[in-house]
């Protein structure tokens, strides 16, 4: 194992704590699933509804992106925790993605909270939710 700081950042895959960050992580996808096809309608209370959750999903999200390139994972038989192999795994696999999805999210939240009226913009906010869905697909 490496014997450097980050190497205590390092956190098991199975861990509980980690667990309970998976769950909320699916929760938070559910909900947006939830709100879709009333999102289409925009009423007043879906529009707060869904303001509130964007922010906190917002968060939730560009946090879960900080701590991937902390989660060890399972080579083979063998759970991988050395900080510089976990990061390198994490930068080739979902963080492009991750940074992608990220950015639309804050972008768009910038643009909602901005108040301007951009035609097409919902679409593609619309887009960008549904996009949230490949995490469950992550292993």
């Amino acid at each position: 194992t490496d014997n450097s700081c980050l190497q205590m950042l390092v956190s098991m895959p199975s861990s509980v704590p980690r667990i309970i960050w998976e769950i909320i992580g699916i929760l938070a996808i559910s909900w947006d699933l939830f709100l879709l096809p009333f999102q289409a309608f925009e009423t007043d209370l879906t529009a707060l509804a869904s303001r509130r959750t964007h922010v906190f999903t917002s968060v939730f999200w560009s946090v879960d992106m900080v701590s991937n390139f902390f989660l060890g994972y399972y080579r083979e038989s063998v759970i991988e925790m050395r900080p510089v192999m976990v990061s390198a795994r994490y930068v080739r696999t979902w963080f492009p993605l991750d940074l992608l999805l990220v950015s639309v999210d804050w972008a768009l939240l910038g643009v909602e909270f901005s108040q301007a009226n951009w035609i097409g913009i919902t679409p593609l906010f619309l887009m960008g939710r549904f996009a949230r869905l490949v995490r469950l697909l992550r292993p």
